[in-house]
């Protein structure tokens, strides 16, 4: 069956390509950050008008009852996207890709719910002491502060390991659990380096974009959606290193859908009817 997505996820199933335990690869700070610039740069109008398009659909499913379900493929959306533009093959529909692969998806964002209770009950915790304690409202806030920043920084630590999560899933038709884990493998020595970049791009860059509200804000969105590409781009060119992806063009049907190719021989390729020829 066709699918109108040029960029669809590929049928060329990449799940049996485990990589040995020992493999993570190692990234650098400064290059995440020019790479970032340079994909930004050369890309400027098309991803700061997906960020816009982000923080309209964010604000608009937010106060909708499916808005928990859908979220989950919107941030998948602005990471396969970012990986998109990185491979020099960027288009806005990249962002809708999560849905095509929905229940993979949906299990990768649920992985955070632990992470959301543990929050909620520590918030809980601090609410309680203040009406048991009678502790002064000005040293509860700056208790929460303290508290707040230290789970801040593991969530954005654990989100940092599990960021080749979504496109693993999406293109490399990887199951959520293994889609976890190989990204928790792969960024095993470099979760310190994409932490401290996530929290410049997604925190630093976004507080001073919210200073020049007009002139920042968007701006800065893009910035962060081009991090995300240039880190993901980097951990997978590493990891895949023969691997590309392509977009292949139908004589037969007005659609096109997307090869992921790789040079090595025990590889399962995809193959076309029209590609295929039974005398060799």
């Amino acid at each position: 069956m066709s699918n109108d997505n040029p960029y669809a996820p590929s049928v060329v199933d990449l799940s049996n390509q485990s990589l040995p335990p020992q493999i993570a690869i190692k990234l650098v700070g400064h290059k995440i950050r020019s790479t970032a610039f340079r994909v930004l740069n050369e890309n400027f109008w098309p991803l700061n008008g997906l960020a816009l398009l982000s923080i309209f659909i964010h604000s608009s499913v937010g106060s909708i009852g499916v808005g928990a379900i859908i979220i989950p493929h919107l941030n998948a959306g602005k990471a396969l996207a970012g990986y998109r533009y990185y491979k020099n093959q960027g288009n806005i529909d990249a962002y809708f890709d999560g849905f095509q692969v929905f229940g993979q998806v949906l299990l990768i964002g649920l992985a955070y719910l632990p992470l959301i209770f543990i929050i909620a009950s520590i918030y809980g915790l601090l609410i309680f002491a203040y009406w048991a304690a009678s502790i002064e409202s000005s040293a509860l806030w700056l208790l929460a502060l303290i508290i707040f920043s230290i789970v801040g920084i593991v969530l954005l630590y654990i989100r940092a390991r599990w960021i080749l999560a979504f496109p693993l899933a999406v293109y490399f038709n990887h199951d959520a659990g293994d889609a976890l884990r190989q990204s928790w493998q792969l960024t095993k020595e470099s979760g310190i380096t994409i932490t401290l970049n996530l929290l410049l791009f997604e925190v630093v860059f976004m507080f001073l974009g919210i200073l020049l509200f007009c002139i920042g804000f968007i701006p800065a969105s893009g910035l962060a959606i081009a991090a995300h590409g240039a880190i993901i781009g980097q951990l997978l060119d590493a990891a895949y290193p023969d691997t590309n992806i392509t977009d292949q063009s139908s004589e037969n049907q007005n659609s096109a859908s997307q090869k992921i190719e790789n040079s090595e021989p025990n590889l399962p390729t995809q193959t076309t009817k029209d590609d295929f020829n039974p005398y060799g």
